[in-house]
């Protein structure tokens, strides 16, 4: 099933999430800073949100739900919305 990740939020939180981003097949900027990353299965997106969270928990503190459905930074989210 083709999903997306939607991350919105702080600017700072949006870009900073949106490096950790690698295992996506598209990338568009939405409005505000916003971002979309397009994947192929909804695993591949949990595997990039999953990666992520453990990059920036190196760094820095980062919320998380157990099944990496969404990810937490500073004032920004990442969701998967699947379509």
């Amino acid at each position: 099933m083709k999903c997306h990740i939607f991350i919105s939020g702080q600017l700072n939180g949006n870009f900073t999430l949106a490096k950790q981003m690698s295992r996506y097949t598209e990338k568009t900027k939405g409005m505000f800073n916003s971002f979309k990353f397009y994947y192929d299965t909804v695993n591949d997106a949990k595997k990039d949100l999953k990666d992520a969270y453990k990059a920036l928990k190196e760094t820095n503190s980062a919320e998380h739900h157990k099944t990496y459905d969404w990810l937490n930074y500073d004032a920004s989210s990442a969701h998967i919305i699947k379509s």
